[in-house]
């Protein structure tokens, strides 16, 4: 039987990655680099971890004493001097609870700032990037609603969220329709919204990349396109005003299929 290396499986793209993640945790390279070595060793001297961590031996002093105020190191006063990383879970409970103070104060001043109301150009296209800032342009679209809307699933499900705001919507006297929905997801929308639910979609789409087609009040549309490996990466476009080149292209069709389907609009 051979003794095995505890961190044979630690690889350099994953080491990178951890630099990475420490160093957008608010550590320098090199403290990163210092403190991931650190937890490979256990402890060591400033030697040793300068051999571990291709941190030059001279800056490892400096970062020691960095990461030691930041309460993530113990120094060991022995003879050389021994450096040891705080545990895992007490690296981890630091970084969340910095995490958070954080965003609490970033809340806070976020609310203490004045708000402008400015005028969108209704012949302005947007571009959207990411799965968060998709769901809050389609939430806020929903809640600005006075008329109707109408949410065309392509992909056949509703993101988390948007049937709370649909039926918010409904609440307050705007008319809901949707369409293109799978079975699970008509079902849940059937017996928890108040809103009209077609069996069909456009289908000029459904072979399109297309996931969902949002149109408020006749004017406005959001187009949103998923990514199927990464949904930080879903995308989205949307557009306002009659003039607007998205929805003179989706909301005649909307329109169109919703007068044949329901006899409404």
């Amino acid at each position: 039987m051979t003794d095995t290396d505890p961190h044979e499986n630690v690889t350099p793209a994953s080491l990178d990655e951890g630099v990475s993640l420490l160093e957008k945790l608010g550590l320098t390279q090199y403290a990163a680099r210092t403190f991931l070595a650190l937890h490979q060793l256990g402890s060591g001297t400033a030697r040793e971890v300068s051999e571990a961590s291709s941190v030059p031996r001279t800056k490892v002093y400096d970062v020691m004493e960095e990461l030691q105020q930041l309460g993530l190191v113990e120094v060991r006063y022995t003879s050389p001097r021994q450096y040891a990383p705080v545990s895992k879970e007490a690296t981890k409970r630091r970084f969340q609870r910095e995490y958070e103070q954080s965003i609490t104060r970033l809340s806070t001043i976020l609310s203490e700032l004045p708000s402008f109301s400015r005028d969108e150009k209704i012949d302005a296209l947007s571009i959207l990037n990411g799965e968060d800032a998709v769901l809050d342009r389609t939430t806020q679209l929903i809640q600005s609603a006075d008329k109707d809307i109408v949410y065309v699933s392509v992909s056949g499900s509703l993101p988390d969220l948007v049937p709370n705001h649909l039926q918010a919507a409904a609440e307050r006297g705007v008319d809901v329709f949707l369409g293109g929905l799978g079975d699970e997801s008509r079902e849940q929308v059937t017996s928890t919204l108040s809103c009209v639910v077609l069996n069909s979609s456009p289908g000029i789409w459904d072979e399109s990349e297309i996931d969902s087609i949002l149109v408020v009040d006749h004017t406005t549309v959001l187009v949103t396109v998923p990514n199927e490996t990464d949904l930080t990466k879903k995308s989205g476009m949307w557009g306002r005003g009659k003039g607007n080149m998205l929805v003179a292209t989706f909301e005649p069709v909307v329109r169109s299929w919703l007068e044949s389907e329901s006899g409404r609009w």
